[in-house]
């Protein structure tokens, strides 16, 4: 009998060692390793000075820089616009979707994900040229309109840029978590759902009482991966306004790039990128914090 279970437990070893090993390699050790060069001086224009270790003198050189205070007010407007209209806006489309007498819904749920299928650099330049100031879409239509005497530089004004980025994230990042809302609600039991009709729940009562408390936990991970994401959004912003104008779009990920590529400072870039990881950590513990108010049955 003990033979079976230590054999058993061996496999179960063998089995594990593998899949394991992998999420060392490319999910652990790159974490540990980028926090280690975070304390190192690894300025490539100093090569006398570099793998010195210097403790906390990276995140002391990148909190007082010039450009830590702007950028993550800029991150924050961005991510208070982007994240309620994601997750809110998503979970009505997928509710709309899962309506029985909603018609149109097998076509909507192939035309949705089509944003989110198209590489982002594909949908960063079509935002580019829908709103070029030469020959944009935009431009031309209201022009032909009378709405507008001139051709307006849309990417050259702060706001309307910071606009567009909005815009554009939103357009590019909605679709998938619809279709977590949607996938989730194709698990819902449907006799909690015709219970809930029985006993003559109201829209709101029965998005309450049923939906909400079956979407919980896909509304967590649809939370934290909407932050996550909006914290560190890059490629999308970088193609459509390459951080300007003014840098008034260059988000604490566009410094992260610039003090790595740019500046050839790997250590300060290193430390920023710290800085996130444990940024976003945080913000993941407060989700599964608030998570919890959400009323079970």
């Amino acid at each position: 009998m003990f033979k079976r279970i230590s054999d058993g437990v061996r496999y179960i070893i063998l089995g594990l060692f593998f899949p394991l090993s992998l999420i060392f390699i490319f999910l652990v050790f790159p974490i540990i390793y980028g926090i280690y060069l975070s304390f190192l001086k690894l300025d490539i224009h100093n090569p006398q000075l570099m793998w010195q270790f210097i403790g906390i003198g990276n995140y002391l050189k990148v909190f007082s820089s010039y450009y830590f205070e702007y950028s993550m007010i800029q991150t924050f407007l961005f991510c208070l616009a982007v994240i309620p209209i994601i997750i809110l806006g998503s979970l009505s489309i997928s509710l709309l979707l899962f309506q029985k007498n909603f018609r149109l819904a097998p076509s909507l749920q192939a035309i949705i994900l089509i944003p989110w299928a198209i590489p982002y650099v594909v949908n960063a330049s079509m935002w580019r040229w829908i709103f070029d100031a030469n020959y944009g879409f935009v431009n031309s239509v209201l022009y032909q309109l009378g709405i507008i005497k001139n051709y307006q530089a849309w990417l050259g004004d702060t706001w309307s840029a910071f606009g567009i980025c909005i815009l554009a994230y939103i357009w590019t990042e909605l679709p998938f978590c619809v279709l977590l809302f949607f996938a989730r609600l194709q698990s819902l039991p449907i006799d909690i759902y015709e219970q809930s009709l029985v006993d003559g729940a109201g829209v709101w009562l029965r998005f309450k009482e049923v939906y909400l408390v079956w979407l919980k936990p896909i509304l967590f991970v649809v939370s934290v991966w909407t932050t996550l994401r909006a914290i560190s959004a890059f490629d999308l912003i970088y193609v459509i306004t390459g951080g300007g104008p003014a840098d008034f779009t260059a988000f604490i990920s566009f410094f992260i790039y610039r003090e790595t590529f740019v500046f050839l400072d790997f250590g300060a870039g290193a430390a920023l990128s710290a800085f996130i990881a444990v940024l976003g950590f945080v913000l993941v513990i407060l989700y599964y914090k608030s998570i919890k108010f959400v009323r079970l049955r």
